[in-house]
């Protein structure tokens, strides 16, 4: 059985468990690209870690003469949606990945992921000051960064990419594999699916069965029929692996 080490399990539990004063919160699912801000806080445009998305809720809470500590699990799920605070795929996936690679590497993402579609000296300067931020699907799935995994090979820490789908908010996603345990494949990732409505999105869990690793990931067995759904719909499905 292959799974992703301990800090960066941990990396995922605290985003399932935002915490303010004794109650916990799963984080939501918060679309960059939709929110349309730029030279934000990364809590405000889902690149925030958990301790950030903390923290700036409580410091908006304050401002709104609100006390976070004092409020129910629903009340702090709308709170966050609301005020768009929650993390994207992309971002969840880089602060999972960057505690698994100090964690087994020693060395952090930020020092190994290039930033191929930078197009301007001002962007390109702006990936090595905000690397998350900057961070999309679009850059995990660059030759550069990462390349195909055959089914056969799959490993905790690969990903799956999807590009060009029609099937949900944002065309382009990422899952993270958290563990594979024979042909079951157990993935985690930041969504919001048709069936959430507005509350009810952020971390996931979802699996896949490799049953024939010849065939397409769309081929494979999946436990949840929307996310089966979109990687059906997308132009392009992947598993890949980070390069060093």
């Amino acid at each position: 059985m292959s799974t992703l080490s301990q800090p960066a399990l941990d990396v995922i539990y605290a985003y399932e468990t935002l915490t303010f004063g004794s109650t916990e919160v799963m984080c939501p699912y918060v679309n960059n690209k939709r929110q349309k801000v730029r030279g934000a806080l990364r809590a405000l445009i889902g690149k925030g870690s958990p301790e950030e998305i903390e923290e700036e809720a409580t410091i908006l809470a304050l401002r709104k003469h609100i006390d976070l500590r004092k409020a129910d699990p629903e009340m702090l799920k709308t709170f966050l949606v609301d005020n768009n605070l929650g993390i994207d795929c992309s971002g969840f996936v880089y602060h999972v990945l960057d505690a698994e690679m100090k964690a087994t590497k020693g060395i952090s993402l930020k020092k190994v992921l290039s930033f191929p579609l930078a197009s301007s000296p001002i962007r390109r300067l702006l990936t090595k000051l905000r690397p998350v931020e900057n961070t999309n699907v679009k850059t995990l799935a660059h030759e550069k960064n990462s390349s195909t995994v055959s089914l056969s090979d799959i490993a905790a820490g690969d990903f799956i990419t999807m590009n060009g789908s029609k099937k949900v908010g944002n065309p382009d996603h990422v899952l993270l594999v958290a563990s594979v345990d024979g042909n079951t494949v157990s993935l985690v990732h930041s969504f919001k699916l048709p069936k959430d409505g507005k509350y009810n999105h952020g971390i996931k869990h979802c699996s896949v069965t490799i049953s024939n690793p010849t065939k397409s990931l769309s081929e494979q067995k999946w436990d949840d029929e929307e996310i089966l759904a979109a990687v059906k719909d997308a132009d392009v499905v992947e598993m890949r692996r980070l390069g060093m």
